[in-house]
């Protein structure tokens, strides 16, 4: 059987071409300078000459080296190109102003997260002791999650907000939905101090095994595991959100 033997000549490279020599197939700057990064060595070569950067690649001992080494020449010369004043040190100058704000970044990003995490650990912790039986009422400030805890958990409030939608949270449960007792359902001044015999009517009125506030509560409850069970209201819309988005999502 007949072998073929088929030569692939290749082009000259970007440091022969420039010395305007012939470039033999064992040239020791082809692999480094190929043929297609002329426009990029031109301005390497403009910036360091000929002779220094064939000094810097036969310094370099390694393959690895001289590859890390001629991508180094080639980045220079482009920086040169473009700033001729500043060069390389201008782009390395971004470069550490990018990481040092990335940098900040991260660490307020990891700030948050803490925070988050001990929010998290904090609503366990309230879940846990909400799911106690030994508890039979949770003075709250009526933000939403603390709300939707205690029904679930069939522990009536006694309302006590401060700020934001708490005002809001605790008038619904006061007035419209009757599943929570007063100890202040309106913003204050600060100045404004609760008093003791406040704080423990409302107590009292909390702890009251047989009131209606408590029976409503128990309901409620009982409907809110309803509710997420297989066919149940929430569950239901869940699954419908979730199909309108997927046949929705690339109509958009």
């Amino acid at each position: 059987m007949d072998v073929q033997i088929i030569n692939v000549i290749r082009e000259p490279c970007a440091l022969c071409t420039t010395k305007i020599k012939s470039c033999s197939q064992n040239c020791e700057f082809a692999p480094y300078f190929p043929a297609e990064k002329k426009l990029e060595y031109k301005n390497a070569h403009e910036l360091f000459g000929i002779p220094n950067i064939m000094k810097m690649m036969r310094f370099a001992p390694t393959t690895e080296e001289k590859c890390m080494l001629a991508s180094s020449i080639l980045m220079e010369g482009k920086a040169w190109k473009d700033d001729h004043a500043k060069g390389g040190f201008e782009k390395i100058r971004k470069l550490k102003w990018e990481i040092l704000l990335r940098k900040l970044y991260l660490n307020e990003l990891k700030e948050k997260i803490k925070v988050v995490e001990e929010e998290i650990k904090l609503r366990r912790y309230t879940s846990a002791i909400l799911a106690n039986p030994a508890i039979g009422g949770f003075v709250s400030h009526c933000g939403w999650n603390s709300t939707l805890e205690s029904l679930w958990f069939c522990v009536p409030i006694a309302t006590w907000p401060f700020y934001a939608e708490q005002q809001f949270n605790a008038f619904e449960m006061l007035e419209e939905l009757g599943l929570a007792v007063e100890i202040r359902n309106s913003f204050r001044s600060e100045t404004e101090l609760m008093t003791a015999e406040e704080i423990e009517r409302g107590i009292r009125c909390l702890m009251e095994h047989n009131s209606d506030v408590r029976h409503k509560v128990k309901e409620m409850s009982a409907k809110s595991h309803v509710a997420l069970m297989d066919g149940g209201s929430s569950h239901t819309a869940l699954i419908k959100f979730r199909q309108d988005v997927t046949k929705n999502i690339h109509k958009s």
